[in-house]
């Protein structure tokens, strides 16, 4: 029997190196004569880096310190450059795992972080660019990042101002007079981790601001407020991008790429697998565990493990996909869409901090008891 082990992070607890290694080791212990590959995984957000990597070569790291997502700090982030393409993780920037317990505040929270990588890749040479936009903890409509290339945000009195998502309402004017100019001559492939519009119930906003640390309360503000901005941008492009597939990524950073640069958007997590020949690769496995912090309906717009299941699904390869919280509310549609077993990590509480502390011994001990309940899938013969 071959089984590929290919995991996205488990959000604030687990790489997934991390993850695919418990998967690893357990299964292992079980069964000495099953043939084991693993893979990293990401769709865009945290990890893209290290997956993109694990089959490149001529790839270097470069180190920076770029503005904390709540302005409060500086932080060590880092990026890939060869010769003058450049592979850049947002969540390094602006992304949820950057904040301590309470910072997560999407009315406060900023994107120039990521303005501020560009511009240092920019001064290294690079204009091509790969930019992964999950995992963010900002719903400012891609105005951080701008601010850092230059675009200034004016408000009714003519000030300039960095916005956020609780002030996109303000802006009045946007001066694209400042930017920098070697931006506008570099070109852009963003992966994105799901094909969200930017506004309406399948938006930035309804789908993922409550992720980030909105209140249920305060959704029709924010979506309110992304609206505001996006009408400003229509009527300066002359072209209403936000009915576009990905656009709502990173709160809405995919719609800042599509109207500012020269850029294409891809499902992230495509690109990461056809980097490593998936599609290859799963035709001779007899099943694939894969898995990330939260299967829901988030999941079904294009994220890593669904991407992994339409894979396998094609091949009619089984699936089992692992989270450590799972919405079965959603189980038939992911089951439609190729997954075949779903395995929540047991739980010792629902206090996410609580959740995260136990989540290694958690995944160790919840898929020994699912190989011992099920020796069936197991035991098969090799393909």
């Amino acid at each position: 029997m071959k089984i590929i082990i290919i995991t996205d992070s488990f959000k604030g607890t687990m790489s997934s190196r991390e993850s695919n290694q418990i998967i690893f080791d357990t299964i292992r212990k079980k069964h000495k004569d099953i043939i084991l590959s693993s893979y990293l995984l990401a769709d865009g957000g945290e990890g893209t880096i290290d997956a993109f990597n694990q089959n490149e070569s001529g790839y270097h790291k470069e180190e920076i310190t770029v503005t904390s997502p709540n302005r409060t700090r500086r932080i060590k982030s880092s990026y890939l450059l060869r010769n003058n393409e450049c592979v850049i993780e947002s969540a390094k920037s602006c992304g949820l795992i950057l904040l301590k317990k309470g910072e997560a505040d999407p009315f406060s929270t900023t994107s120039y972080g990521l303005g501020e990588t560009i511009k240092d890749a920019l001064n290294k040479g690079a204009d091509k660019f790969i930019v992964g936009l999950g995992g963010s903890c900002v719903n400012d409509l891609g105005t951080g990042m701008l601010s850092g290339l230059g675009i200034r945000y004016l408000n009714a009195k003519g000030e300039a101002f960095l916005p956020s998502g609780g002030t996109l309402k303000d802006i009045v004017r946007i001066d694209e007079s400042g930017i920098d100019s070697r931006v506008l001559s570099s070109r852009f492939t963003i992966m994105t981790d799901v094909d969200n519009p930017l506004l309406g119930e399948n938006g930035a906003t309804y789908v993922y601001a409550r992720q980030k640390g909105a209140r249920l309360e305060d959704l029709p503000f924010f979506e309110e407020n992304m609206r505001h901005l996006n009408a400003l941008i229509t009527a300066a492009k002359r072209r209403d991008y936000s009915k576009d597939k990905g656009m709502g990524a990173a709160g809405g950073l995919g719609e800042a790429f599509r109207a500012y640069f020269d850029s294409s958007i891809q499902k992230g997590a495509d690109t990461i697998l056809d980097k490593i020949d998936f599609n290859t690769l799963v035709k001779e496995a007899d099943l694939v565990i894969t898995g990330e912090g939260h299967i829901d309906k988030s999941t079904l717009f294009g994220k890593g493990v669904i991407a992994i299941a339409k894979y396998s699904k094609i091949n009619k390869v089984a699936v089992l996909a692992i989270g450590g919280k799972i919405d079965f509310t959603q189980e038939e549609t992911l089951k439609e869409n190729g997954i075949t077993y779903l395995l929540p990590l047991s739980n010792k509480s629902d206090d996410i901090e609580n959740l995260k502390k136990h989540a290694k011994e958690d995944l160790r001990d919840t898929l020994m008891r699912f190989i011992d309940e099920h020796p069936d899938i197991f035991d098969k013969e090799r393909k």
